[in-house]
């Protein structure tokens, strides 16, 4: 490993966010009216990537998991068709993510033979190409605005879904889709423009921000999910 020694360091900082300062950003986010969500979860850190397309290609397959079974069922689908064999010494780590020339190459309509929504398998083999063909970098340093914009052209690739890859693929810490409903709700506004004026007290991490507001939207949505199924029991 020498060879890639340092490459490798700087990717596995960004995988798991070692260049940032929990304590400031969470005081920071804290001053900005979102101390009860911090003090659940303090020192939270944004999940990077080593690969962008593999994040980017996840995100997408994860996106069909309700009508393609299992949480993580479409994407181990796709890796074992797609993804090339390794060996690693350990039977359950056998293939490498595969590569945007290989679902490229596959097609849309090779996707949708392995069990992904057509839309989505449609949206997977346009992302593949815009990569393979250089057109789309998701990689730390690239523009963030043109990265985003690309993204959201391809027709699948909504608000969240492109904010989310390029926050981390492109480990940009002030990604924020103030278009989302969930944000929304979870801030408490009615619009994406009060959501973007709201989010101005949480720069240069508003991606933090989001990921505090997602997590608290999801544990109150299980909530009362609970809730209701203990009143329709009861």
């Amino acid at each position: 490993l020498v060879p890639v020694l340092m490459p490798l360091l700087a990717r596995l900082r960004q995988l798991f966010d070692l260049d940032a300062e929990p304590s400031a950003i969470d005081a920071h986010l804290e001053q900005g009216g979102l101390g009860v969500l911090v003090r659940q979860r303090p020192g939270l850190r944004i999940p990077g990537a080593i690969e962008g397309f593999e994040v980017a290609l996840h995100a997408l397959l994860r996106g069909s998991t309700r009508v393609g079974g299992a949480p993580g069922e479409l994407p181990r689908r796709v890796t074992a068709a797609l993804g090339a064999p390794i060996d690693t010494g350990f039977p359950a780590l056998n293939r490498l993510a595969p590569t945007a020339e290989r679902v490229a190459e596959s097609g849309a309509s090779g996707l949708a033979a392995l069990g992904i929504p057509r839309r989505r398998a449609e949206a997977a083999a346009a992302l593949a190409r815009a990569v393979a063909g250089g057109r789309l970098r998701l990689e730390p340093g690239s523009d963030v605005a043109e990265t985003r914009r690309e993204l959201m052209e391809i027709d699948g690739v909504g608000d969240r879904l492109a904010t989310a890859i390029v926050m981390r693929a492109l480990y940009w810490p002030d990604a924020f889709p103030d278009s989302d409903p969930a944000l929304q709700r979870a801030a408490g506004v009615a619009s994406a423009r009060a959501l973007r004026d709201e989010a101005e007290k949480w720069r240069p991490w508003r991606a933090y921000a989001a990921l505090h507001l997602w997590l608290g939207d999801e544990e109150a949505t299980r909530r009362r999910g609970v809730s209701d199924a203990t009143s329709a029991a009861s």
